[in-house]
């Protein structure tokens, strides 16, 4: 918990430090090739132009949605193009919700020699486009895919074929079985919580939002941020979770049972604090994956106070999931992974470092992973 409050403490810093300077001026292995788009996701592709001339960069993003209504997990994609660049863009999710989407971006370079045009003809269109300007191909996609492939009509450079495979773990939403999951892994716990595991602090790229003139100065001190936290890997000497979990706490699990051992998958459900919260039984995430913090008593510790807008201040924590391996003789845990995502969002404040003048912070947003891992990685 200390780690946790010296990383929030940091950013909170630099957050305090804008306001003050504007006052005076888990990636999963992709699927393997040929793997089908499971049968339970659905698809669609746009594009960010309905057209586009030689040489044009298309900016492609593909979404897709859970049609199931399981919880998928280690969700990981492909979407491949052979006959425009890049060949291939892998994406991971690690939970996707019954209903919910995803998206994922890429972009390729049109240019007649993907397209398979003769060189006479790349020539002629090379040299039409530089005299006269680019020939435009039409990007549309006349019918949403449904399993495997998308086919883009680019005009006269061809048709831009987009494939998409995935592989993913499901998990069963039964009230009974999670019951049972619950009471095993409530158990485990228990019996081995006194060990110690490692804790992993991970910035998330494009996380960093404000407004005004503190976004500019928040860029400039994001490398010293994202520093901080990818260093932040400390010991900590018990397993996560200030439990015990409460049945409705988890959304959906998956339970692999084995000769020695048994796998379980805990997805909780999210939690969300405004600035005063209680770090130990908040939610599912402050009892699975806990003790979390409060901001005030972060902002307390600096010297900071909240002068205005502290209802609009909350941090919000999403992703959690916990995956144990539990030893079948003993019930202990063997290995497990605990994950949450932390975002931090400030509307409007004004907040102040001991008797200085107020800082206004505006529209502020950041967000990093935290991990857990038992065993501790064997030092290096």
């Amino acid at each position: 918990m200390k780690t946790l409050k010296k990383s929030l403490a940091l950013l909170l810093c630099l957050l305090l430090t804008a306001g003050m300077l504007t006052l005076g001026g888990y990636a999963a292995d992709a699927p393997e090739d040929g793997a089908q788009l499971p049968d339970c996701l659905t698809w669609a592709v746009t594009f960010d132009k309905p057209s586009y001339g030689l040489f044009d960069t298309a900016n492609v993003t593909v979404t897709v949605t859970n049609a199931s209504e399981l919880a998928l997990t280690d969700l990981t994609l492909a979407a491949s193009s052979f006959d425009y660049s890049p060949y291939a863009v892998f994406y991971h999710q690690r939970v996707l919700a019954s209903g919910a989407s995803c998206a994922f971006s890429y972009a390729c370079r049109l240019s007649p020699q993907a397209a398979g045009l003769p060189f006479f003809a790349r020539v002629l269109l090379f040299l039409r486009d530089l005299f006269f300007g680019p020939v435009r191909g039409n990007a549309a996609i006349a019918d949403l895919p449904s399993v495997a492939s998308a086919q883009a009509d680019f005009g006269r450079y061809g048709q831009h074929e987009i494939r998409l495979t995935g592989s993913y773990d499901t998990m069963n939403g039964d009230p009974e079985t999670i019951a049972q999951a619950v009471a095993q892994y409530n158990a485990a716990l228990e019996n081995g919580k006194a060990q110690p595991c490692t804790m992993q602090a991970t910035y998330v790229d494009g996380s960093l939002k404000a407004d005004g003139a503190v976004s500019a100065i928040l860029k400039r001190l994001e490398p010293m941020l994202r520093r901080s936290l990818e260093n932040n890997s400390v010991t900590v000497d018990s397993l996560p979770g200030s439990g015990p979990l409460l049945q409705e706490d988890v959304l959906a699990v998956s339970v692999r049972e084995g000769a020695e051992t048994t796998v379980l998958e805990l997805l909780l459900a999210d939690q969300r604090d405004g600035i005063d919260a209680d770090p130990v039984n908040g939610g599912a995430v402050a009892r699975g994956c806990g003790p979390l913090f409060s901001m005030r008593s972060v902002l307390n510790e600096l010297g900071a106070t909240v002068t205005a807008g502290e209802e609009t201040i909350e941090a919000v924590f999403t992703q959690p999931v916990i995956r144990v391996t539990l030893d079948n003789a003993t019930g202990n845990i063997l290995e497990g992974s605990w994950h949450y995502r932390t975002t931090l969002r400030i509307g409007s404040a004004e907040t102040a470092l001991g008797d200085g003048p107020s800082v206004p912070l505006n529209h502020i947003e950041v967000a990093y992973d935290t991990d857990f891992t038992f065993p501790c990685p064997p030092a290096a």
